[in-house]
């Protein structure tokens, strides 16, 4: 049978059975339905588009088939005064509202908020328009409200309004029942709403009406209520308007059960997280459950791999599309409307969900379709674009200034984008180099690469100005959207490691190190994958990894990748080349953590002395080599580290500012000198303003934060203040530190350990060696046995069990134990 037969055959068997009167449907009108139905078939001949498959679109149309010749015999059957379903109601009542669906639950929330904004006038005209995108509920939400409501009105009417003539139509049918029907239907339901107007306590609800356009002229105006339910927002003029949300958790789990018939809420709330709370979707999960006899935990880890098949396929129960189709009618109207707005919607659906910032598009027009491209460039024109979207409620206003598009919506237009760029002529459009594309043979992955870009371009590059963190939470989201996506398709890996280096630098600058890591990790795979491991920026990026498992605490594994890399880059690129000297910086603090002071000491200064001479005292790389020198001479020759601080410390104060992450590590350095030379007080005093400052700044558990919290409260201890206040402090900072930086944490056993030389100090003599016992036990496994913190856990321990008592400052310690031996 060819393609032209079955479009006619088709054809013929749709319109032989839609009804003269409208449908009382929720949704996506039949109207509708069937026009985007036999228009996606139009494209299926035309240019072998398949956007709804075989087995989905005979199934869409034997739904809607079955819906009109049920609605049109219940409507012809049900006499004045009846329910569609023949239930009997009050006598005189004049009524054509459905009733919900038995399962309708939740919405009780809505449903109040409803009835108070319907409930504001008794005089004059009361309207609300509901809103939202596709598959919400909105239809039910009205019915919901209607029939809870009945008794509170003499009529209830329901209107097609998908286009101006169905809703004329059914006006006019209403003239009927009103007694003044005339021949000429626009005359009918004018007739109709004057009526209306003069009359009392009736409800009118109009389904899915476009635009207000469409409606002019046939809302009453009197002591009536009107409910508006359109994908369309835009209703401020003629009613006060309502965003209907998606369900929540509890609603969503209720639900889901009730369509199922599975009682596991646990697997029911990790589905409704993956529809995020989408009425319709939900549905269709629970009935595609009960129909297959599977589980809700099967269906579950089903749609982990096959989201888009599973929102295509099933029954949604009562309603006669699914989800996909359902969207995809949406669509469809989409492309006929606006080309570039639909290419602005695909651009959306590859990103988070929510906080889509409305210029993100014009910060790299470039690497957009060129349409998109000139879009972008011009505000008022992307604005409109973007006004068109609105309208369908594929999109919705977030904030002022951004977007958001549910996530389930986002699922189903990417798979839209699959299946209409997977056609022969499409793929054929790709590999013809002489034809420059505008965007409509993009698929999944060429989108994927476009955002890529575009985000890269977006996020700020200087993410140790805090002044840019909240433009850099603003997109973090949105590249950890697309980076989950661009793992999946076979995407630009070098787009996807620009990407993941950004936000390492970002979670790293925010002391999130082990999020920082895994991007780190997987910047270098791609690299070494894309170019090669002996590639400069493969190198670079290794560099970056050393300083990362740094700060992670792996001093071992960290010192060696360093070594390795500097070993190549002297090679490579010679001992001043600026990537050597950046890890030979990098080298020199983590030897300094494993207690190497002497080759820290070397490694730091002879950095140090080669920009100084090169670049001089005042450079930044030079300040910020001497601020290395200083931390790791610190053990060792606390006089010179002293005078490092001080020059580093007043320098970055200039150069970057006072709450600048740097200048506060800088000031920190300096403060710590000065207790440890007893100048306590001034210690104290400057500290508690530093973790003032960075707990205001870099928040409470900033790895940073921490750092000046534990030397307070160290220097609090040897100050020889009152000891239950020092025992406080240092129990909150333990806490906090294992929190953020994990409980093995040398920081975290080093701050732990001074725990124990307090308790030790209290009498406490049990509690200080099982405080002992746990540290030297991690420090062996994390440090060694032969690293000085491990040796001096092992020392104090005998100290304690021999004299019950323990060294009161660490550093002086690990002096006497032997030169070169550090502490955090």
């Amino acid at each position: 049978m060819t393609a032209k037969t079955t479009k006619d055959r088709l054809r013929q068997r749709l319109r032989s059975h839609v009804p003269r009167k409208p449908m009382l449907i929720g949704l996506s009108s039949v109207t509708v339905g069937i026009a985007g139905l036999l228009y996606e078939l139009d494209q299926y001949v035309a240019g072998s588009l398949v956007l709804v498959t075989g087995g989905v679109l005979g199934a869409a149309s034997e739904r809607l088939t079955r819906l009109a010749r049920q609605d049109h015999d219940a409507r012809s059957a049900s006499p004045h005064g009846c329910d569609l379903d023949g239930s009997s109601h009050r006598e005189g009542q004049i009524w054509n509202i459905p009733r919900p669906t038995a399962t309708f639950a939740g919405r009780h929330s809505d449903l109040a908020r409803l009835k108070r904004r319907l409930a504001r006038s008794s005089v004059s005209l009361a309207a609300v328009a509901l809103h939202g995108v596709p598959g919400l509920g909105k239809t039910q939400l009205a019915m919901a409200y209607a029939e809870r409501h009945r008794s509170d009105f003499d009529l209830g009417w329901w209107l097609n309004g998908s286009s101006r003539l169905w809703a004329v139509a059914g006006l006019a049918e209403l003239a009927g029942q009103l007694g003044v029907g005339l021949n000429d239907q626009e005359q009918a339901a004018r007739a109709a709403v004057a009526e209306l107007g003069r009359r009392e306590r009736w409800l009118l609800i109009i389904d899915d009406p476009l635009d207000q356009a469409d409606l002019e002229g046939l809302i009453p105006n009197g002591p009536g209520q009107v409910i508006i339910t359109s994908r369309n927002p835009s209703w401020s003029t003629v009613a006060s308007t309502y965003e209907v949300s998606p369900f929540s958790t509890a609603d969503a789990v209720k639900l889901l059960l009730a369509h199922s018939g599975d009682k596991n809420k646990e697997a029911a709330a990790v589905i409704a997280d993956q529809m995020q709370g989408l009425p319709l979707a939900l549905v269709q999960a629970g009935t595609y459950c009960r129909s297959g006899a599977i589980t809700l935990d099967e269906y579950a880890q089903r749609f982990l791999t096959s989201q888009a098949r599973l929102l295509e396929e099933g029954s949604p129960g009562p309603y006669p599309l699914t989800v996909a189709v359902t969207v995809r009618l949406v669509l469809a109207q989409l492309r006929r409307e606006s080309p570039v707005a639909t290419q602005l919607l695909y651009l959306f659906a590859h990103m988070g969900p929510t906080g889509l910032p409305h210029d993100l598009p014009a910060h790299a027009p470039h690497v957009l379709p060129r349409r998109l491209a000139r879009l972008a460039q011009d505000p008022v024109s992307l604005d409109k674009a973007i006004q068109v979207l609105v309208r369908t409620s594929l999109i919705s206003p977030d904030r002022p200034g951004y977007l958001r598009m549910h996530g389930v919506v986002q699922e189903i237009v990417r798979a839209d984008v699959d299946r209409r760029t997977n056609t022969l002529w499409q793929r054929a459009m790709r590999r013809c180099r002489t034809i420059r594309d505008n965007g409509n043979s993009w698929g999944v992955a060429r989108w994927l690469d476009s955002v890529g870009r575009l985000l890269v371009h977006a996020f700020p590059a200087d993410t140790e100005d805090l002044s840019r963190w909240t433009r850099c939470a603003e997109l973090q989201p949105h590249l950890d959207a697309y980076a989950g996506l661009a793992g999946h398709y076979s995407s630009d890996g070098l787009i996807l490691a620009n990407a993941c280096e950004r936000l390492a630098f970002y979670l790293c600058d925010r002391g999130e190190f082990a999020a920082a890591e895994h991007r780190h990790n997987q910047t270098l795979s791609l690299r070494k994958k894309a170019l090669g491991a002996k590639h400069p920026e493969t190198l670079a990026h290794q560099h970056r990894l050393g300083q990362m498992l740094t700060l992670r605490g792996d001093y071992i594994q960290s010192a060696e990748r360093l070594r390795q890399l500097h070993t190549v880059q002297l090679r490579t690129g010679g001992p001043t080349d600026p990537a050597t000297l950046g890890t030979q910086l990098r080298l020199a603090f983590a030897v300094f953590e494993l207690g190497e002071l002497r080759e820290a000491e070397r490694l730091a200064r002879d950095v140090w002395n080669f920009l100084r001479n090169s670049f001089g005292e005042d450079h930044k790389d030079t300040l910020q080599a001497r601020f290395v020198l200083g931390a790791v001479l610190f053990e060792s020759k606390l006089d010179e580290a002293s005078q490092h601080n001080t020059a580093v410390h007043q320098a970055f104060d200039e150069v970057y500012g006072r709450e600048h992450l740097r200048s506060l590590m800088a000031w920190h350095n300096w403060a710590r000198n000065r207790a440890e030379v007893g100048a306590y007080e001034q210690a104290r005093s400057e500290l508690t303003e530093i973790l003032s400052i960075t707990s205001r700044v870099h928040g409470p558990r900033h790895p940073f934060t921490l750092f000046a919290q534990h030397n307070l409260a160290r220097t609090l201890w040897l100050q020889g203040a009152e000891l239950n206040s020092v025992q406080a402090h240092f129990e909150a900072t333990l806490a906090a530190r294992e929190e953020a930086m994990g409980p093995r944490h040398p920081k975290t056993l080093t701050t732990r350990h001074y725990l124990a030389r307090v308790l030790a100090k209290q009498g406490d003599v049990e509690a200080a060696e099982r405080q002992l016992l746990h540290i030297i036990e991690c420090r062996h496994s994390v440090l060694g046995h032969r690293h000085p913190q491990t040796m001096l856990a092992i020392e104090d321990l005998e100290r304690l069990r021999t004299s019950g008592t323990m060294s009161v400052n660490g550093v002086d310690a690990a002096r006497r134990l032997r030169p070169d031996l550090t502490e955090g």
